[in-house]
């Protein structure tokens, strides 16, 4: 068998791309961490709700449904009841490892052969087999009563005859063995009969070995207590979304809530959020006429609260080239529906962009809030003079209006940085009829100056260019 894939921890689906094989050996199933020994609530629900939504061929469980160690009868059937109730609801085909918390004596085995049939189990599914070991019960490896070992050892023997042999049971004793060096028969026995893979439960972790050929999975807790340590040493809730291709398996290790509704974002929100970026502050306007220095202004800042939430923040002015804003930072408090009001000062010592900017947090409903960040509102003013001798627009600036225009030479980028490279400089003039626009870019290096975009209204932003908008609504 081809081992394609080493597990993964997944915030997602495991699907890939494999050689083609006929569609009769493709497949999904899903392993099942322990639920109990120590349940918390919620947990194993949520995932069987999730493998519901991936809908795998079937499920295996690698053992401890239920909590166990009962005396009385009643109790156990009634956990019992609780169990095969949510893995009926999936819909979804399932089998049974049992764990050392559904049989621990007789009488819970017992309960457990009349429900489920034998504790032991093979079964082929589209030309894998699939073998199911009771070690309930056992401590060890080598406590496995001989009649049992001879049957494992009977089905073992006919998995030449499939593509993959899988082994699933509960407590994982191989990796006891296999740290401490001391031999594992039941490994030998995997590696004589051709076993591609074992899954086993029982510590609530989860890890993963390769060992002289075979793949061994501990699956982690999937509603059973998480024991110390964290990710780090596996204990983390969690399931394996396992899938077949003719004798290749992959195995991904999914843990719950990596999957949210398609309605977790609506077209609403998003509406919403960015009504709360764009119009939840709004603030006064700057002049700027590059013919006289600014001195302090006063800026009046308005933030509309649009949530049902009271906002509380701390409005921060980050200042960035030139500008001083004081206060600096400020405390806003806005009931919901309500317009609270914000007064600052800005002192600017020459250079204009880029632009200081307020930062605050906006709420958009109980569980989060949308920052907002809001630059100056500043409007630079640059004066064009009147010309009774209209220029020619034939690329030359040697008209006389042109010299007595003032100079420009101040420009930005986009995101209101200094402007890079040589020198630029605007001039403006008008008659009764059109407005003028002169304008000489200069560059040390012409022969290197190229064109990226050659097609007409093209994208401009990113090759060397000058650009002009009009807003003729303000």
């Amino acid at each position: 068998m081809k081992n394609q894939w080493k597990p993964l921890i997944l915030i997602g689906l495991i699907l890939t791309a494999v050689t083609t094989v006929p569609a009769a050996s493709e497949f999904t199933f899903v392993v099942l961490g322990d639920r109990t020994g120590g349940a918390v609530p919620g947990v194993f629900e949520q995932v069987l709700d999730e493998v519901t939504f991936l809908s795998p061929d079937f499920m295996i469980t690698i053992g401890d449904h239920i909590e166990g160690y009962e005396t009385d009868p009643a109790e156990i059937e009634t956990e019992w009841d609780y169990v095969v109730e949510l893995m009926d609801e999936t819909g979804i085909e399932y089998h049974l490892t049992p764990g050392n918390h559904d049989i621990w004596d007789d009488q819970s085995g017992e309960i457990f052969e009349r429900r489920f049939g034998s504790r032991d189990k093979a079964f082929d599914y589209k030309g894998s087999l699939f073998v199911i070991i009771d070690v309930s019960t056992h401590y060890t490896a080598a406590q496995l009563p001989d009649e049992r070992l001879k049957w494992l050892e009977g089905v073992l023997e006919t998995a030449a005859d499939f593509d993959n042999a899988f082994v699933f049971y509960h407590k994982p004793f191989w990796c006891e063995d296999f740290t401490s060096g001391r031999p594992n028969f039941l490994h030998e026995l995997f590696k004589r009969y051709g076993v591609d893979a074992v899954f086993t439960g029982h510590y609530h972790r989860h890890f993963y070995t390769e060992h002289e050929g075979i793949r061994y999975f501990s699956v982690s807790s999937s509603g059973g207590s998480l024991p110390r340590g964290g990710r780090e040493k596996g204990s983390f809730y969690s399931y394996l979304l396992a899938r077949v291709v003719g004798d290749s398996l992959m195995v991904g290790v999914v843990e719950p809530d990596f999957m949210e509704p398609a309605e977790v974002v609506t077209v609403d929100d998003v509406v919403a959020i960015v009504g709360i970026e764009q119009g939840s502050v709004s603030m006064s306007e700057i002049e700027v006429d590059e013919l006289t220095s600014l001195g302090t202004e006063k800026v009046t800042v308005s933030i509309e609260n649009r949530s049902h939430v009271t906002l509380r923040d701390t409005a921060t002015w980050v200042s960035r080239g030139g500008w001083t804003m004081e206060p600096a930072r400020d405390y806003v408090e806005v009931p919901p529906g309500e317009v609270g009001m914000l007064t600052a000062f800005a002192t600017n010592d020459g250079q204009v962009f880029p632009v200081p900017a307020l930062s605050l947090e906006v709420p958009h409903d109980h569980d989060s809030t949308i920052p907002v960040w809001e630059p100056l509102r500043v409007r630079r003013v640059a004066s064009a003079i009147h010309t009774d001798e209209s220029p020619q627009v034939d690329g030359s600036l040697d008209e006389a209006v042109w010299g007595r225009s003032r100079v420009i030479t101040e420009f930005f980028g986009w995101r209101g940085e200094p402007s890079a490279g040589d020198s630029t400089f605007l001039r403006l003039c008008y008659d009764r009829e059109k407005l003028y626009i002169g304008i000489e870019c200069m560059d040390n290096m012409m022969g290197e100056v190229s064109a990226g975009v050659e097609e007409r209204d093209g994208h401009l932003r990113y090759d060397d260019n000058f650009s002009i908008l009009f807003e003729p609504v303000r």
